[in-house]
């Protein structure tokens, strides 16, 4: 009969102490909501970065291929050579 006065209390304070403050859940919520939208604009970022890259890289495999033809045209060495 003690045991049951004693676990009486402390259940109460158990499941007291487990309730989560709504507050607390809402602000946690809009955290992870804040960080998913910064990360998927990272992501497209990321993106547009990965273009630009891909673009700028064709536009120096066209100057090289231009630059390697006027060299054999005027019959200058190329690549240069090193010192």
């Amino acid at each position: 009969m003690r045991i049951i006065r004693l676990l009486g209390p402390l259940a109460v304070v158990v499941a007291l102490g487990s309730c989560v403050d709504p507050r607390a859940q809402a602000s946690t919520a809009q955290a992870v909501m804040d960080m998913s939208n910064a990360v998927t604009g990272m992501q497209q970022d990321v993106q547009d970065l990965k273009g630009t890259v891909d673009s700028l890289r064709a536009v120096v495999a066209h100057q090289d291929t231009l630059i390697e033809r006027l060299a054999t045209l005027t019959h200058v060495p190329w690549p240069p050579p090193r010192d």
